[in-house]
């Protein structure tokens, strides 16, 4: 990583602190199912955050919860001004900055 610049090591933080997060969000939701006394009710569940109704608005949301006080980080930003179209995860370096340093 030495030849990394601040951006570069920022997505290398971030990706594993996320990972960490999505992590400990599926034992969470493995460990209620499975000790739930409804057992039978969610026997045909995929046991953790493939469950039922766990949607990439959802992981994004956990992301951005758990990890905002570390990052400048921002969910479903607009892209461009007047424009419809919306990035995913936006993060900055310098949160004085107008445009992110990384937009996914």
């Amino acid at each position: 990583m030495n030849n990394f610049n601040k951006a570069d090591k920022l997505v290398v933080q971030f990706v594993h602190d996320a990972k960490d997060i999505l992590k400990h969000y599926d034992k969470k939701i493995y460990k209620n199912l499975k000790s739930s006394r409804y057992k039978d009710f969610y026997a045909e569940e995929c046991p953790g955050l493939g469950v039922s109704g766990i949607s990439e608005t959802i992981i994004r949301f956990l992301i951005s919860l758990e990890l905002s006080p570390k990052y400048a980080i921002e969910s479903e930003k607009q892209y461009c001004r007047g424009s419809k179209q919306h990035a995913d995860l936006t993060i900055w370096t310098d949160h004085r900055k107008d445009d992110p340093d990384i937009t996914v």
